[in-house]
């Protein structure tokens, strides 16, 4: 089974081409993602302990425990779903700062509008369940990159002497041994943005591609503990980085509306 990042990228690719309106691009993909409707308004189950009603709008490619995967066939009839099913994985697209759905005709047309260099569009992934790395992912993501040698240029992190945007900033030393230039000038380099707790535990964790452009990509992990045990994914351009606390407190709003007020599991 892949991973659960990996799945996720899948499906945002799917997400991307389908809201660009390449249907037949996308259709094969389509296929292999497993999109579980309920009653075709909303998907009932259990996201990381609390029971939820999630709109259409909000549930892309949605995996419940114990679903075969992204590239494996269904053998067996899809169960119905109640509050006590586990949900895996889904995810969205929003427009940030509103939250508008890209299922919406406004939302399509305005993503379709907006180049990569200048978007306010970003997506959200979420692993529960199975897939659930468990409390305190992101503190042990940020000591796994911190103390090991970065894959590429083999070369560690190091804090940088000023904070931004609020977050400790990691990049990456010394110089590449073919080239004489420094190491975070890599065409694949990134630098490591964290926000902590006032216990000094990693609440927020944030790579970003250190290319020189304005669609260089961003990537914000945390999780949405303690009211669920669910890890969040979610991808914007590297000019929306300041807006990491608006971005990570807007997500963690929209789940939490997702709540099904009286249902019990």
């Amino acid at each position: 089974m892949p991973q659960p990042w990996l799945r996720w990228l899948i499906a945002a690719a799917v997400l991307l081409l389908v809201g660009c309106g390449k249907k037949d691009e996308s259709q094969e993909l389509q296929n292999l993602m497993l999109t579980v409707p309920v009653n075709g308004k909303e998907v009932i189950g259990d996201l990381g302990g609390v029971p939820v009603r999630i709109p259409r709008e909000f549930a892309e490619h949605v995996e419940y425990d114990e679903d075969p995967g992204i590239f494996k066939p269904r053998t067996k009839p899809v169960p119905e779903r109640d509050f006590s099913s586990k949900i895996r994985s889904f995810g969205f697209y929003v427009r940030y700062p509103d939250m508008l759905s890209l299922r919406t005709e406004e939302g399509r047309k305005d993503r379709d509008a907006q180049l990569p260099g200048n978007t306010f569009w970003i997506s959200a992934g979420f692993n529960a369940g199975e897939d659930y790395p468990g409390p305190g992912s992101t503190e042990r993501i940020t000591t796994a990159t911190l103390g090991r040698p970065e894959a590429i240029s083999g070369a560690l992190y190091e804090l940088a002497p000023e904070r931004t945007c609020g977050l400790e900033t990691y990049v990456l030393t010394g110089t590449d041994t073919k080239t004489g230039a420094p190491n975070r000038e890599h065409s694949n380099a990134e630098d490591v943005f964290i926000g902590r707790s006032a216990a000094g535990k990693a609440t927020t964790y944030i790579r970003c591609s250190n290319r020189p452009l304005n669609a260089a990509p961003c990537t914000q992990h945390f999780d949405l503990e303690p009211q669920m045990h669910a890890m969040v994914y979610v991808g914007y351009r590297r000019g929306l980085l300041c807006d990491w606390q608006g971005i990570q407190e807007s997500i963690s709003n929209i789940v939490s509306s997702f709540k099904a007020n009286g249902q019990t599991k």
